[in-house]
């Protein structure tokens, strides 16, 4: 749960437009793409959903089926918005790339905060960096994580205003 409340303070989550984005269902909140969503996703989640499966105690056998669920909010997005990230339609830009930054933030922070879940598996591949849909939760994991948020924080260039 700390993990799940944690995420959800992040300012891309908790902004005010567009609201509740990840939070509900992709068909309540944008009725009109409901058809081509369904035809592109095979698995819709969001972050009501998955909250709900933790509570009722029993949906998640692991961690690592939670956090599984958490990263597909931000891989069914990524998908979904692909084709017009490509032509540069400017709302698929935009959810392409706050869905590929929270994959990699949601990746981070669950691999800091459930670390007592890790296992120490050398022989378990490591997620490179970028857009992986799931990872192991392993300490290899967790130091490739740390390295690629710390690359995002000081080297990526940052647009001033």
């Amino acid at each position: 749960v700390r993990f799940l409340k944690q995420l959800t303070k992040h300012p891309w989550i908790t902004a005010d437009r567009p609201k509740y984005i990840f939070h509900v269902p992709v068909e309540f909140m944008f009725p009109e793409i409901k058809d081509s969503y369904s035809e592109k996703i095979e698995k819709p989640m969001d972050l009501t959903t998955a909250e709900s499966k933790l509570l009722q105690g029993a949906s998640y056998e692991t961690v690592e089926e939670f956090v599984n669920d958490i990263s597909l909010i931000f891989t069914n997005a990524i998908s979904f918005n692909q084709t017009g990230h490509d032509i540069g339609e400017p709302t698929s830009c935009a959810y392409y790339e706050v869905s590929t930054h929270l994959l990699k933030y949601s990746r981070w922070l669950s691999l800091e905060v459930l670390q007592t879940h890790l296992i120490d598996s050398p022989s378990s591949p490591v997620v490179e960096k970028g857009s992986a849909s799931s990872w192991k939760m392993t300490i290899q994991n967790r130091e490739m994580a740390r390295k690629e948020m710390e690359n995002i924080v000081f080297n990526e260039n940052i647009e001033k205003r």
